[in-house]
């Protein structure tokens, strides 16, 4: 949080208004073309942005096998051609470490915390992100060509 990477909240619970908040900023400093999310209590962040003012063009993603394994085969596609520059983000190295696969009987695939007190929520986020992209989007240049890309894995 004092690096800048992670904004906290006061209290133990999430705060709707907080993360409204920050969403609505970010739709003002970059073009937000589309913002996956997961249907738990998505009413109350929506009331939130309602109230802001501010309009984000949004799409569910469920965290079942059916969504997840898609978008989890993405990233570690990504990964493994190296085409995912996070700029050695600490939070999501944390997340990543305290990430496994989970598979089911069918061979679906989806992120799993490996024990119970790891956050892999940026990962997630992450894979939501890329199972919501187009083929054309996620095919673009190579992050070793961006300058400002400190680290590609």
């Amino acid at each position: 949080a004092e690096q800048g990477y992670l904004t906290t909240i006061s209290g133990p619970v999430i705060q709707p208004e907080v993360i409204a908040q920050a969403v609505a900023e970010v739709s003002q400093e970059y073009d937000l073309q589309l913002m996956a999310y997961d249907r738990w209590r998505i009413h109350d962040f929506q009331r939130e942005l309602d109230n802001l003012g501010v309009h984000v063009p949004m799409t569910p993603f469920g965290q079942d096998f059916k969504d997840m394994s898609p978008a989890t085969d993405k990233v570690e596609q990504f990964v493994a051609e190296r085409k995912l520059c996070h700029g050695d983000n600490p939070i999501l190295n944390m997340c990543a470490a305290g990430a496994v696969i989970q598979s089911d009987p069918a061979g679906n695939r989806k992120l799993h915390k490996a024990k119970s007190y790891s956050k892999i929520d940026g990962l997630v986020a992450l894979a939501m992100a890329l199972g919501c992209m187009s083929v054309e989007k996620t095919l673009g240049s190579s992050p070793w060509d961006d300058p400002e890309c400190k680290m590609a894995v």
